[in-house]
């Protein structure tokens, strides 16, 4: 299955590209700020309102203020959704994923004329399913009748990867939600406060930056309840693609797959 995995490491790029290999790196000033911020973060720990929950007007921070309370209230939320659609490539994607601090995770990748992959990572175990177009793009330079074999053993059933398969380590690496907001957080220096906005009916910031291409990536972060970022969108450069958060909190749910249907990873906000 390491095919299936190698090709899940370039949608973490994919996913990640609109903040983690784009946005400027921090300067000297920048540094400073996270320092300040990162000591009142340690101070608050976890139930404190400055990092989990809007403290008076958020507009009112700067702008690299807003973005470090809203990478630790997504952090503090030990588990969230995201879900997007991003085109590397020529590649357009859209997924649907959940994970939580335990390393446990879920979702869908939808390649337009790769096909879908399913998976689920519990307890270290990773399982996937592939459609047979994705099964076919797996297997493509094998025989003919190899091709066919693996349609009909494998396309549309769940399989277990070893734990020391490749694709079973770049699954969980890319399922780390720890590095995956850590990437994001590394990422918030030069932003700007820009506009008021709504993302799923919640009232939010908009946060502007530039990539090195001089294009536009902007965060989404809630201005009412916890400062969660809800929304990063890059819609022109290279690599455009938009990702929603959600599910902050929620259970992500596990086990033994199912033989019919997806997994869930339905947030619900």
């Amino acid at each position: 299955m390491t095919r299936a995995g190698v090709r899940l490491t370039a949608l973490s790029v994919v996913v990640l590209s609109a903040c983690s290999t784009t946005a400027p790196g921090p300067g000297p000033g920048d540094q400073r700020d996270r320092a300040a911020t990162g000591s009142d973060r340690a101070a608050g720990s976890s139930a404190s309102p400055s990092t989990t929950q809007a403290e008076g007007p958020l507009t009112s921070l700067s702008a690299r203020a807003i973005a470090d309370r809203a990478i630790a209230a997504n952090r503090d939320a030990g588990s969230l959704s995201v879900r997007g659609r991003t085109v590397q490539e020529g590649a357009d994607t859209s997924f649907d994923i959940a994970f939580d601090i335990r390393g446990r995770c879920e979702g869908t990748l939808i390649t337009k004329g790769q096909g879908n992959v399913d998976f689920i990572i519990d307890n270290g175990t990773t399982h996937l399913r592939l459609d047979e177009q994705a099964t076919r793009g797996r297997f493509e330079g094998e025989p003919a009748t190899e091709v066919e074999r693996a349609v009909e053993q494998e396309a549309n059933r769940w399989l277990e990867l070893a734990a020391d398969d490749t694709g079973s380590e770049q699954f969980r690496d890319f399922c780390d939600i720890n590095a995956f907001i850590s990437r994001i957080e590394d990422r918030t220096a030069g932003a700007r406060k820009g506009e008021k906005t709504v993302v799923a009916g919640r009232p939010a910031l908009s946060l502007v930056m530039e990539d090195v291409d001089k294009k536009p990536v902007v965060l989404h972060v809630a201005t009412q309840g916890p400062p969660y970022l809800l929304k990063v969108e890059k819609t022109s450069g290279r690599s455009p693609g938009v990702f929603t958060f959600g599910g902050f909190g929620r259970p992500v749910p596990t086990g033994p797959p199912a033989d019919e249907g997806p997994p869930d990873t339905t947030d619900g906000g």
